[in-house]
């Protein structure tokens, strides 16, 4: 077959529509009106594009186009609720959805696909978890788009394209491969909430601070060694995560940052432990070290540090008669611990993370 009879749209009972192997380069739109067809088979044909009237048939269970021409698979093949099976693959210059999607499955590309379109209307775009390496340029056009969340991907890099989403507020890039961010980055000045937590940055751009209206960053489990300097202009910071990098030094203009609700680092190296102290004076809720440590004075302070550090070597850790009202966060980071002692401290009951110390054989709470 070269062309599909416009009469087989008038063949209402038909339940299963299968044209494998033939020569078809196009679907009629009218197909939509076989209101009984569950199945639609078009394997090994010369389809180029596919009518956007499919996405209408909800009552649709299984599609297959594999080995044909296509470049993309229309956006509202992702509101097929019935849909359960999807195949595109053996398309050459298949576009949308990206080749990592299509190897997550149906879900996913239906999840993506859907996404997309909703994104329109809501102006907010999850695609989190959907193997992505890249984004397709529709998303960068998207300029009303106001948040993005693109969690749990494989993205190594944003091109300078991201400068054109200009309405993002909240954009969250958490656990990709991120190692560094474009110039353009600094473009994004409607940003309110930035996570960049879970990748590869080793450097954080000092065009950072343009972003001033910025009020969250996220920015642990990185390989950031220093924070630039300009980040005192984010006047606006009430949350500033950075755990679990290997910081050497903190920013000078840090104590600038007036605003601050919630700061959460840690610092290692013992020369810039009075600056540390300093700085989480001016802070009114604390994570890392607690407050109640900070408070002791620089002598508390030194030790409790050494003690955290050295327990993860060892895997036994002593913070006894410290103040402590609750177990501090970062004792749930020492994974490998055996022996936590903790007596004469104000703690009242234990946390459910308490859970992530699995290979504790000793815990002491007097």
């Amino acid at each position: 077959l070269l062309v599909l009879p416009p009469a087989v749209a008038d063949m209402w009972a038909l339940r299963e529509l299968k044209l494998d192997h033939n020569k078809i380069r196009s679907v009629p739109p009218a197909i939509k009106n076989l209101t009984n067809l569950t199945k639609l088979s078009l394997i090994d044909n010369l389809i180029e594009e596919l009518p956007d009237e499919v996405g209408e048939m909800m009552w649709l269970e299984e599609l297959s186009v594999i080995g044909n021409n296509l470049k993309m698979v229309p956006w509202s093949y992702g509101k097929i609720k019935c849909l359960e099976k999807l195949e595109v693959d053996d398309n050459a210059d298949l576009r949308v959805p990206p080749a990592p999607v299509v190897a997550k499955g149906t879900v996913a590309m239906k999840m993506f696909l859907n996404g997309i379109v909703e994104a329109y209307s809501t102006q907010a775009l999850d695609l989190t978890g959907l193997a992505l390496t890249y984004l397709v340029d529709e998303i960068y056009e998207m300029d009303s788009l106001t948040r993005l969340k693109l969690l749990h991907n494989e993205i190594q890099e944003l091109p300078d394209e991201i400068s054109h989403m200009v309405s993002l507020m909240n954009l969250n890039l958490c656990d990709n491969m991120l190692s560094f961010l474009p110039d353009e980055f600094s473009q994004l000045t409607s940003l309110e909430v930035l996570k960049l937590s879970y990748n590869q940055l080793e450097e954080l751009p000092e065009e950072v601070a343009q972003l001033e209206n910025l009020t969250q960053l996220w920015l642990s489990h990185n390989q950031l060694r220093l924070l630039p300097f300009e980040l005192y202009k984010l006047t606006n910071l009430t949350e500033l995560l950075c755990t679990a990098n290997p910081l050497l030094a903190l920013p000078a203009g840090l104590l600038r940052l007036t605003n601050l609700k919630k700061l959460s680092m840690e610092v290692y190296d013992l020369t810039v432990l009075t600056k540390l102290r300093f700085v989480m004076d001016e802070v009114e809720s604390l994570r890392i070290p607690p407050k109640a440590i900070v408070m002791g004075g620089e002598g508390i302070l030194l030790n409790y540090m050494k003690r955290v550090h050295a327990a993860r070597q060892t895997g036994s850790l002593v913070l006894d008669k410290m103040g402590l009202r609750s177990i501090p966060v970062e004792v749930f980071l020492l994974t490998n611990l055996t022996r936590l002692k903790m007596v004469d401290n104000e703690i009242q009951e234990l946390p459910p993370e308490i859970e992530q110390l699995a290979h504790l054989k000793q815990l002491i709470f007097d």
